[in-house]
């Protein structure tokens, strides 16, 4: 199982990180507050203020220039670096309080504290159930894509045939990482104009929410009639609300064929494993 605690220790040291740089940003609000007036097609900003004065309310307002004024630009600056400095800082003081109180509950750290007379858990106490659900979803059997392998097929190492240099990166990846996932399994969507289409992603991944991850992985931008076909692709998957940036992930090699896999390694680290495990 991913340990939640370690994803709060990584977003609190972000946390951490910019309220300092936001404190060395001017941040100091003004005493009152900024409004403006529209005259003549022009803005005209001013700052009001309410006071006590023997007794009496008094309200006072000081007009300090247009929106392109120094003092207006100033004003709003440090009204929004206050804002998010406020923002950081509640986000910090809130995740400081879960990370005291949120409990690993993988079967390890429940086990590590069960008093001694549990040493010897049955190794079904070890068994994450919703994972080995994935993994079996991952073994069944699925139609996959039919048209035949390159000459010069990569090898994976799980001894499998892919097309390209960069699926055989990501396809090790998930292995390494344990992600259940299936190569190139039969996808049936609908077009624009209603009618069934079959297509087959690169990889598909269930989550433990039993939502699927698609995966595609580009290697050949530099062909014109490679990047129209997946063109067309992705719009087909958005029209089946398979959308970039939500359901669906999209990797490219660099020109030239190179590709960067500290990156890939991050995406499947840091965003694919903890839906998964």
């Amino acid at each position: 199982m991913y340990c939640f605690n370690s994803m709060i220790k990584d977003e609190i040291e972000s946390l951490d990180y910019l309220i300092a740089k936001y404190e060395e940003k001017p941040h100091d609000c003004i005493r009152g507050s900024l409004g403006f007036r529209k005259r003549n097609g022009s803005l005209s900003y001013y700052v009001s203020n309410s006071s006590s004065e023997d007794g009496k309310r008094v309200h006072k307002t000081e007009v300090i220039g247009d929106e392109y004024s120094e003092a207006v630009q100033s004003i709003k600056v440090s009204r929004f670096n206050h804002e998010v400095l406020k923002r950081l800082k509640s986000n910090r003081s809130l995740l400081g309080k879960i990370s005291g109180n949120y409990k690993d509950y993988s079967p390890v750290a429940v086990y590590r504290e069960l008093p001694n007379a549990y040493m010897d858990l049955p190794r079904e106490c070890f068994v994450d159930e919703r994972y080995e659900e994935l993994k079996e979803w991952a073994r069944e059997e699925y139609v996959r894509n039919g048209r035949e392998m390159p000459r010069l097929a990569n090898v994976t190492v799980t001894g499998e045939q892919v097309r390209s240099k960069g699926e055989a990166i990501i396809y090790n990846m998930l292995v390494y990482y344990g992600i259940p996932f299936r190569y190139e399994s039969k996808l049936e969507l609908i077009d624009k104009d209603g009618y069934k289409v079959t297509r087959y992603p690169d990889f598909a991944i269930l989550t433990k929410s039993g939502r699927v991850i698609y995966w595609e992985h580009l290697g050949q931008l530099e062909k014109d009639s490679y990047v129209k076909g997946f063109i067309e692709k992705l719009l087909l998957y958005h029209f089946n609300g398979i959308c970039a940036g939500d359901n669906l992930v999209i990797t490219a090699d660099r020109i030239g064929g190179s590709i960067n896999t500290k990156a890939i390694d991050d995406l499947i680290r840091c965003c694919i494993l903890p839906l998964v495990k």
